[in-house]
């Protein structure tokens, strides 16, 4: 446990209690099977609607899209199973579970299990959790804090890779945190490797912090635990973010900071608002600046002149247009905007990693320091 922690309550139970076994689960799969009866007997094509005929989901005909209605299908089917038993199944169960139970092509990518899971949410209008449905843990925190998962406290500057944070909201919910009072900020890093030689850098002795990751494109469950601690600390902890210097990587910053601009089912569901004021530390183009020896880095940097950047792709530069088309994310006059502006005028980019690599040992160091010169937008 850490020293001078400030203790923080568990996360609020976000979930419907489900009941043993879950009938209103159950009775709402029976209602969709009732219809697909109803309809086969009055001579229709079979089509999965969602329950709520206002709801903003389509329906699945089998007709116009037969793989996603059985995939669709076969997500009920798991889900009934489960409540029955009263367990649960990870999305990745579900895609081995329907390759063994489904003919060969019909399944699909883990993508597209993953979309039936959606849908089906959708048509129950229902979180992924009430179908007893959970994500395997993706995102890691680390740093100067404690956890407690329903067993002993975790340290955060003990562990080698980083604390798991739960994919089942059920256990995220239960969770007990604690952050040290020395604690200067907390940092979000889009890639697990940063992450990692952050991790093993130990940044969190050079400058009191909670590091997290959501691997990429942030889960639901990384993205709530962050909120949490933000909401906890209060807005003298300030929440910044690492990632690359691409519209990709300020993409995922967005999605911290705004939410995603179209959530899971789920999230709707759970009507949370898990959008943090993260601020841009970095990549960016002084960053850049300085690797390309325009500037004296200050950190003997290991690196040569220009290595760090690449030219935006077609793809980079579209992404990067519709982001500056949504006023709401970076408005006229906007620290990001103008950002993003010189991204766009320059039509460069540069992953972490390269930046990383110029600056070599000195990679955390420098880190520690900008974060200690709150050099952040």
């Amino acid at each position: 446990m850490e020293a001078g922690n400030a203790s923080y309550e568990p996360l609020p139970a976000l979930l419907s209690p489900g009941g043993e076994p879950d009938r209103e689960l159950l009775d709402a799969i029976d209602d969709v099977v009732r219809d697909l009866v109803n309809q086969v007997l009055q001579g229709e094509a079979p089509r999965l609607e969602p329950l709520n005929q206002h709801a903003n989901s389509v329906a699945i005909s089998f007709l116009s899209n037969p793989l996603q209605f059985t995939r669709v299908l076969s997500v009920l089917e798991s889900a009934q199973e489960a409540a029955l038993r009263d367990g649960k199944n990870t999305q990745r169960d579900l895609f081995y579970g329907m390759k063994e139970g489904l003919p060969a092509g019909v399944v699909g990518s883990v993508q597209e299990t993953y979309s039936a899971v959606n849908r089906a949410c959708e048509l129950l209008l229902m979180e992924r959790n009430r179908l007893h449905i959970t994500s395997s843990s993706k995102g890691l925190v680390a740093g100067n804090l404690s956890i407690n998962k329903d067993g002993p406290w975790l340290s955060g500057t003990s562990t080698q890779a980083g604390i798991p944070i739960p994919g089942d909201l059920d256990v995220l919910a239960r969770m007990h945190v604690r952050i040290s009072s020395n604690c200067r900020c907390i940092l979000v890093v889009e890639k697990d490797a940063i992450f990692q030689r952050l991790l093993d850098d130990k940044l969190f002795d050079l400058v009191p912090c909670v590091l997290i990751t959501g691997k990429g494109v942030p889960d639901l469950a990384t993205r709530m635990l962050l909120r949490k601690l933000h909401e906890q600390a209060g807005p003298a902890l300030p929440v910044i973010g690492l990632a690359d210097y691409n519209p990709s990587g300020v993409g995922i910053l967005c999605v911290y900071r705004f939410g995603a601009l179209k959530d899971a089912a789920e999230s709707r569901s759970f009507r949370v608002d898990c959008s943090v004021p993260l601020q841009w530390l970095g990549v960016r183009s002084e960053h850049l600046a300085v690797c390309d020896g325009s500037e004296s880095s200050g950190c003997g940097g290991a690196g040569s002149r220009g290595q760090a950047r690449r030219p935006l792709s077609e793809a980079d530069l579209r992404l990067l247009g519709g982001m500056l088309r949504r006023d709401a994310h970076v408005p006229v006059g906007s620290a990001w905007r103008e950002e993003l502006l010189v991204m766009q005028a320059g039509a460069v980019k540069a992953e972490i990693e390269a930046v990383a690599n110029w600056h070599g040992p000195q990679f955390a160091e420098w880190v520690a320091r900008n974060v200690l010169q709150r050099r952040w937008i």
